[in-house]
């Protein structure tokens, strides 16, 4: 047998228990700290939002608005 190879082994498997051991008191520690993440979602507000269903058994004629308007942008360059 050899002796030195043992000896490598214990030290090994000793290694692996610490760093293991390590990694688990690391993450219980992040548990006991989840009461202190913070919050980013958005404030309240006092805004109430109004969502009207669009109703798609009547016509578009009979649902569209009454005003509207057009914006057009145009740019041409031409070489000959």
């Amino acid at each position: 047998m050899n002796l030195r190879l043992r000896a490598y082994d214990l030290k090994l498997k000793t290694l692996v228990a610490i760093t293991t051991m390590l990694i688990a008191t690391q993450a219980l520690g992040a548990v006991g700290d989840a009461a202190v993440v913070e919050d980013y979602r958005e404030p309240l507000s006092d805004v109430v939002e109004m969502h009207i269903p669009i109703e798609v058994n009547q016509p578009y004629r009979d649902r569209r608005l009454d005003h509207g308007f057009m914006f057009g942008l145009n740019y041409e360059n031409t070489q000959m």
